[in-house]
């Protein structure tokens, strides 16, 4: 769900994701260090097919909030309620 929000953090923003972080999250998203902390469910390798899938769920009509963490203009991370 794109609920619009945007909440400006010191040295972060949390905004809605878009189609166009697809590239970024799997350029950050693939690091093996990353999917040995998240659930077993995280791919990896990490490719952009599997952050177009994310996007399209965090920007779809599922319930939930699904937030990119950008620092310095770009992704970073994510953060989700659902």
């Amino acid at each position: 769900m794109d609920a619009g929000i945007t909440i400006p953090l010191h040295g972060a923003i949390l905004r809605p994701w878009s189609r166009d972080d697809i590239n970024e999250l799997a350029r950050v998203a693939n690091d093996p260090a990353i999917a040995a902390t998240l659930r077993d469910g995280f791919p990896s390798p990490y490719t952009t097919a599997d952050a177009r899938r994310f996007i399209e769920l965090a920007t779809g009509p599922e319930p939930g909030l699904f937030l990119a963490i950008e620092i310095d203009g770009k992704v970073a991370g994510g953060i989700g309620i659902h």
